[in-house]
């Protein structure tokens, strides 16, 4: 009996450390996910000036989580929604505020 529980208790360790999200949590790369949201800015809103933007670390690559970032633009303080679209850890970046 004792084999049967131990047998039991290692597949649960290895399937919640295989399968994410059930002992491990997957979370944004701070450094990346900021360029990621500098980018976007510049780019595709055709924003210069784009300055001290700090995201909150380690936010979860969950479907539908939505954080703020904090930015200067042009020196002016705003902040921009960022909502996370899937578990391969594409978002979208809203318009500043």
């Amino acid at each position: 009996m004792p084999f049967v529980a131990l047998a039991l208790g290692a597949s649960m360790a290895v399937v919640g450390f295989v399968n994410p999200g059930l002992f491990v949590t997957r979370v944004f790369d701070d450094e990346a996910l900021r360029d990621g949201v500098r980018l976007v800015l510049e780019r595709d809103f055709h924003l210069a000036q784009v300055t001290e933007l700090v995201c909150p670390r380690k936010q979860p690559v969950e479907p539908q989580t939505v954080f703020l970032c904090a930015v200067r633009i042009n020196g002016a303080p705003s902040t921009v929604p960022v909502v996370v679209q899937d578990e391969a850890g594409r978002y979208a970046v809203g318009r500043p505020s």
